[in-house]
């Protein structure tokens, strides 16, 4: 069973990382919008979009944070 949280650790971990890498990206992209040639009318509707998702990344991204937390409190139990 110890080998299952390990391997659960692991698995969540790397979703933190790639969830945090999308959300720089995705706020940089958003954040580069305002200083792009591109027409406000035009902008707008892609800085709604990106605000979306950085803020759907953000939550996943501390929902993950939370189930490691509990699957290492898990993993303490399971040791004692």
């Amino acid at each position: 069973m110890r080998d299952y949280y390990k391997e659960k650790l692991r698995v969540l971990t790397t979703l933190r990382n790639n969830l945090f890498t999308c959300l720089i990206v995705i706020i940089g992209g958003t954040i580069g919008l305002f200083f792009t040639d591109l027409n406000i009318i035009k902008a707008i509707p892609f800085t709604v979009v990106g605000a979306y998702f950085g803020l759907r990344f953000l939550l996943n991204l501390l929902s993950v944070n939370n189930d490691i937390d509990k699957t290492l409190e898990d993993l303490k139990n399971e040791c004692k």
